[in-house]
C-alpha cells in the first residue's frame, strides 16, 4: 500500500466540478515535515447533500507527513580507471550523503553493490567505514554492515552494472564474501524493506552494455510490487554519476530530467572519460532522477548532497491516495475525477485522467483497477516532489447509488 491522504472536509458542488459560489474547494496537502508516509482515513461520507442526483462533492484533503522509508541501492564500477572516484565515493557516502539523510530524519537504508576492498592492494574496490558502516577503518577483511548499511560484494565491470544488479538481485553472495552482520541469502534484495521507496545511484565512467528497456523489463519482472508493474511507468528513482559533461556555469551542478541527453564528456581533474553514459542518463530521465559528472570527484561532497536532498524529497511526497468517499446513497463517477495541483508553481496545474500506466503523460493520473486508488503518473509525481507547500484538489461527480 502506498501513502494515503487523510480526508478531513467535504463540500457540496453543483454543475459537475464547480462550487455553488464559484470558489475553489478547500483541499490542502500540508507539508509538515520531511520523510513521509501519509496515513489516512475517510470522514464525511454520511453528510447530506440535498435531493438532486447530480449534486456532487469535493473532498478537502489534508495530510500529515510521517516517515516514509527509503532504500538506496548504490552500484559502483570497479574498473581500474575508477580508482580516484572510488576513494571519493568512500569518503562521501559515509559522510555528506548519510549526514544529509540523518539530519532530515529520513528512515533510510543504503545497499552497496560493488567489490569490497579487503587490502590496500585492492585499488579498484571499495570499503565503507563508520559512521555509516560498522568498520572502524578500511580496508577490512569483510564489510561492516549495520541496520543502516549493507554491502553486497561482487565485481562490477565497466559496462555491466545493470546486468550485475539483475543477476545478483536474488543470488547469494559468493562464499567468503559474507559477513556476520547480514548475509544476503537471497541476493541484495534480502536487505530491501517492504513498503520502502527504492532509489538507485550508479557511479561509473563507462556506459551499460545492457539497454534501458531491457533493464527496466528485467527489474520489473523481478519484483513488480516494488519497482512497478509496467516498465513504461517504473516506481523508483534513478540517479547517475557518469562521464556526462559539466554544466558550463557550475561544474558540479546536476542535469534535471527535463534537460536533454548529453553526448559530450566531462573533463575535470584531467580525466580521460570516453563515455557520457547515455543508458544511465536515460534511466535518470525516465525516472526523474539527477545526472552529475563523475570527473568532479574532488567536489563529491556537493554532488552527494544534491542526490541526498533529492532522496529526502522523494520520502516527503505521496503519489497514490484513496478516492474520497461520496455522500451517503451516492457513488463516485470514476471517469469524472479531476485533480488540480497548486503551490510554488505560479498557478494551478490541472491533471488529466488517463486509462492506465501505459497511457501516462506529463499531466496525467489514473485509477488503479485493483486498489481503486488515484495514482499519479511518474511525470506528475515528479512535479509534486519538485515543489513545497503543495495543495491538491480532488474533484468528482456522483450519481444515485440506489438500484
Amino acid at each position: 500500500m502506498r501513502p494515503l491522504l487523510e480526508l478531513t472536509e467535504e463540500k457540496q458542488l453543483t454543475d459537475g466540478l464547480g462550487e455553488p459560489d464559484g470558489g475553489a474547494p478547500d483541499v490542502e496537502l500540508q507539508d509538515q515535515g520531511t520523510g513521509g508516509e501519509l496515513q489516512g482515513s475517510e470522514v464525511g461520507g454520511d453528510q447530506p447533500v440535498g435531493g438532486d442526483a447530480d449534486v456532487c462533492a469535493a473532498i478537502g484533503v489534508a495530510a500529515t507527513l510521517q516517515e516514509q522509508p527509503i532504500d538506496v541501492i548504490v552500484v559502483v564500477d570497479n574498473s581500474l580507471s575508477m580508482v580516484d572516484e572510488l576513494r571519493a565515493v568512500e569518503r562521501n557516502i559515509s559522510g555528506y550523503f548519510s549526514e544529509v539523510l540523518d539530519e532530515a530524519g529520513v528512515d533510510y537504508r543504503l545497499v552497496l553493490v560493488s567489490n569490497h576492498r579487503e587490502t590496500l592492494l585492492n585499488f579498484s574496490s571499495i570499503c565503507i567505514a563508520s559512521p555509516l558502516s560498522g568498520l572502524l577503518q578500511c580496508p577490512a577483511v569483510a564489510p561492516g554492515s549495520t541496520e543502516r548499511f549493507y554491502h553486497y560484494s561482487v565485481e562490477v565491470g565497466s559496462g555491466d552494472a545493470l546486468q550485475v544488479l539483475l543477476d545478483s538481485y536474488s543470488a547469494p553472495i559468493p562464499a567468503g564474501r559474507q559477513n556476520e552482520h547480514g548475509p544476503a541469502d537471497k541476493g541484495w534484495s534480502s536487505w530491501l524493506r517492504a513498503g520502502a521507496e527504492p532509489v538507485f545511484l550508479v557511479v561509473s565512467d563507462d556506459d551499460s552494455e545492457l539497454g534501458t528497456d531491457a533493464f527496466l523489463d528485467g527489474l520489473v519482472a523481478l519484483d513488480p510490487g516494488r519497482f512497478g508493474e509496467f516498465a513504461q511507468s517504473p516506481k523508483f528513482v534513478w540517479h547517475s554519476i557518469t562521464g556526462i559533461a559539466e554544466q558550463p556555469a557550475d561544474p558540479t551542478a546536476a542535469y534535471g530530467p527535463e534537460e536533454p541527453l548529453q553526448v559530450d564528456v566531462c573533463t575535470g581533474n584531467s580525466n580521460r572519460v570516453q563515455n557520457a553514459g547515455l543508458v544511465y542518463q536515460e534511466l535518470a530521465q525516465r525516472t526523474h532522477g539527477l545526472r552529475l559528472p563523475i570527473c568532479q570527484f574532488g567536489a563529491y561532497d556537493v554532488v552527494f548532497e544534491q542526490i541526498a536532498s533529492d532522496v529526502v524529497q522523494v520520502g516527503a511526497t505521496a503519489c497514490e491516495f484513496e478516492i474520497p468517499a461520496p455522500p451517503q446513497g451516492q457513488t463516485v463517477v470514476l471517469d469524472n475525477i479531476a485533480l488540480s495541483i497548486t503551490g510554488g508553481l505560479g498557478g494551478a496545474v490541472e491533471l488529466r485522467q488517463v486509462t492506465g500506466p501505459q497511457a501516462c503523460e506529463q499531466d496525467g493520473f489514473f485509477i488503479a483497477p485493483d486498489s481503486q486508488e488515484i495514482v499519479l503518473c511518474e511525470q506528475s509525481c515528479a512535479l509534486l516532489r519538485a515543489i513545497r507547500d503543495v495543495a491538491v484538489e480532488v474533484l468528482f461527480t456522483c450519481e444515485d447509488a440506489s438500484p
